[in-house]
């Protein structure tokens, strides 16, 4: 396991970071070198009760990585391309599509 397993992986009753249902927004910026594999990963960590639902998460990847692959469970958003970074919005669980339209 990479750092970011270590960072985001924790015991399913262990949730003192959150306050109620979990976060409604995330910005994830990790490094440029990280693979698209290793993002999917840890959007995933994140689906495991660190998201509230219909939560926007706020992905930057260089641009010439191509689009975040959204695991099941997000509804993929609009991007925004600021030179060498793309921001890739994403909307995680149920409320997604409710999300999406506000």
């Amino acid at each position: 396991a990479d750092g970011l397993d270590r960072v985001l992986a924790r015991p399913q009753g262990d949730r003192r970071h959150q306050r109620g249902g979990g976060y409604d927004i995330v910005f994830a910026d990790p490094p440029y070198a990280v693979t698209g594999e290793a993002v999917a990963r840890v959007l995933v960590l994140l689906s495991a009760g660190w998201l509230a639902d219909g939560a926007l998460v706020v992905m930057e990847r260089a641009t010439r990585s191509g689009p975040v692959d959204w695991p099941p469970g997000y509804t993929a958003g609009k991007s925004r391309r600021y030179g060498e970074a793309t921001f890739w919005y994403g909307w995680y669980g149920n409320g997604a599509e409710a999300g999406r339209a506000g």
